[in-house]
């Protein structure tokens, strides 16, 4: 994942995910040549609502912040059934746990939902460049290595590339944030993926249909009122979808989960 040009990405059940980033060696990835740089191995772990529910329960993440549970009040409301809410994590990568050998990392990328995010560093060092962006800004950039308990930041348009440092795994949780400062790109991001597919992420019909009700939402906390009316930033994905695009949203195969390889995370 160091390498924007080549990844080779394969799908574990957990259990045996967690069995091939721990062999020093394996015949599912690229053998170690003496005296070549051999990156280690990542891990993404994209984390369901209801897996998140179960860990602070048991306590494993807790105690959380209240800034860290900024997607429970929209979500109970526009993307109401675990279906909804699952299928949103799974193609968008909104949460995610990161579980590296040491070499492993992500190549220097801006994130495609234009959003927000945060990393809690849990094990390990992680090393971190963080660049921000976006048309007209003066590029300011920040190098730092984060260790256990460090928390990091990081608004829409930042670019960011990272490495872990330590033997045998780091791990991070992640999440993504939706707030006054990045709602209306990330809803036009959404809404431009339902009706065209640019991101390809494959969203269903009636996720797209659900997240038109997000936007209302973010619109109606975050604006300040004496704009357009979220009906008219963001209408109906359907009316301005083709009809192969519409084809394609209503389709069983887009209702599915991704996990055939169709949606591979790039950044």
């Amino acid at each position: 994942m160091l390498d924007n040009g080549k990844k080779n990405l394969y799908l574990f059940r957990f259990s045996s995910a967690l069995s091939e980033i721990r062999q020093s060696q394996s015949h599912r990835f690229p053998k170690e040549e003496e005296g070549a740089y051999f990156p280690g191995r990542y891990l993404h772990w994209q984390v369901l609502p209801s897996q998140w529910r179960r860990m602070r329960t048991q306590g494993d993440v807790s105690p959380l912040h209240k800034w860290f549970k900024t997607d429970n009040w929209w979500m109970r409301q526009c993307l109401p059934s675990n279906k909804l809410q699952d299928e949103y994590h799974i193609k968008t990568h909104w949460r995610v746990i990161l579980i590296g050998s040491r070499g492993a990392g992500m190549f220097n990328h801006s994130d495609s939902l234009l959003s927000s995010s945060w990393h809690a560093h849990v094990q390990g060092k992680k090393w971190w460049y963080v660049c921000s962006g976006g048309q007209g800004v003066r590029q300011t950039c920040y190098e730092e290595v984060l260790s256990e308990g460090d928390v990091l930041f990081y608004p829409k348009h930042y670019y960011h590339e990272t490495q872990n440092l330590a033997d045998p795994l780091t791990m991070t949780i992640t999440g993504t944030v939706v707030n006054a400062y990045n709602y209306e790109e990330l809803a036009g991001q959404l809404h431009k993926e339902c009706s065209r597919g640019h991101l390809g992420f494959d969203l269903s019909g009636p996720l797209c249909d659900a997240l038109q009700d997000c936007y209302a939402l973010w619109h109606k906390k975050f604006s300040d009122g004496n704009g357009a009316a979220a009906e008219e930033v963001w209408p109906s994905w359907q009316k301005s979808a083709s009809d192969r695009i519409l084809a394609i949203r209503n389709s069983e195969l887009s209702r599915g989960n991704n996990y055939d390889g169709r949606n591979p995370i790039s950044g």
